[in-house]
């Protein structure tokens, strides 16, 4: 099992699922508030880049390939 992971300070603590980069977890440190109660609700993006053939053609990032997430102190980098 990989590990959840995550990016905080002494506000904000923000969990990112390993498998494909979504935000599952926006918990306000100062007041313990969870503001994602349901992690599958979590999406890493959702991108409309209509086609000359299909308008409503969406971009989800969860379907996208598991990209590679690098934390580095204040930073995550997705690729």
């Amino acid at each position: 099992m990989t590990t959840d992971r995550v990016l905080a300070n002494e506000r904000i603590a923000l969990r990112f699922d390993p498998a494909d980069g979504s935000l599952i977890s926006l918990r306000n440190l100062l007041t313990g508030t969870e503001l994602i109660s349901e992690p599958r609700l979590g999406a890493s993006f959702r991108l409309l880049v209509p086609l000359p053939e299909y308008v409503a053609n969406y971009v989800i990032g969860t379907e996208q390939a598991a990209p590679t997430l690098n934390i580095d102190g204040q930073n995550a980098v997705l690729h």
